[in-house]
């Protein structure tokens, strides 16, 4: 593991833990697992100016350019950590509530996907091992992003947003969030969040073509994190649930099976 261009100590509320600053990483997952084997402990975070291996949610390839945010979070749950949905739930609103706090106004996309105005901002990935888990972010800021894609920075200039103007006030939105978001499911479970979570999420209420035939609305979300849709037909209507992973939302609010 490369040395660290800096090791800092990043407080929230009444937490102080080690933020450490590297510049091309594999992937900054990966690194908080090692620092974990290697005897540091939980809460720890790692933040990347790029990434050579960065992995998305679903085993997807996470382009990590220098000029985004990629970070990862390292925590000792106080709650037990199946199943991971919850974590996920947990973590995004956060990360969205936060962002929303200082006016970026962040919109959620089931189950683990930020969005702005439409277009994928940032994702995060959970990984548990043993009693530890590693919630990874990447959000988009001045870094080169695909066409649904959308970059933060020049959203704020335009928007003159004081409280982001640098990746380094997107660094400490992003973290605090995370936090709250853990903390928040950790004292009271994922069922007060979701309120919160539906404020954001952006299909809330949109209709849907499902995969194999028929139509429904999406209602949200349950405390176990499945997707829940109204189904109808001619004389009927069923809600049905989607676990995470059964059912993909695209940016051009449709759907499809995985």
């Amino acid at each position: 593991m490369a040395a660290p261009a800096s090791i800092e100590v990043f407080t929230v509320g009444e937490l102080s833990f080690p933020l450490w600053r590297l510049g091309e990483t594999d992937s900054t997952n990966a690194v908080a697992w090692r620092l974990l084997t290697a005897g540091q402990t939980p809460p720890l975070a790692v933040q990347a100016e790029s990434q050579s291996a960065g992995r998305g949610q679903w085993g997807r390839v996470w382009r990590s350019e220098p000029g985004g945010l990629y970070l990862s979070l390292l925590w000792a749950p106080k709650r037990d950590l199946l199943p991971q949905a919850p974590w996920v739930l947990a973590s995004a609103w956060g990360l969205a509530d936060a962002l929303n706090q200082v006016g970026a106004p962040a919109g959620l996309k089931w189950p683990n996907d930020l969005l702005l105005e439409g277009r994928k901002l940032g994702g995060i990935k959970l990984e548990a091992k043993g009693n530890a888990l590693v919630i990874g972010a990447g959000l988009n800021w001045a870094n080169p992003v695909p066409p649904t894609g959308a970059q933060l920075q020049p959203f704020c200039r335009s928007a003159g947003l004081g409280a982001l103007q640098t990746l380094e006030d997107l660094l400490a939105s992003a973290l605090t969030g995370l936090i709250r978001g853990l903390t928040a499911h950790e004292k009271e479970g994922l069922a007060p969040i979701l309120d919160g979570y539906h404020q954001y999420f952006s299909h809330r209420g949109l209709e849907i073509k499902l995969p194999g035939g028929g139509q429904g609305v999406i209602q949200g979300v349950t405390a176990q994190g499945d997707l829940e849709i109204l189904c109808y037909s001619p004389g009927a209507r069923v809600r049905r649930f989607f676990p995470p992973g059964s059912l993909q939302l695209g940016y051009s609010l449709g759907a499809s099976q995985r």
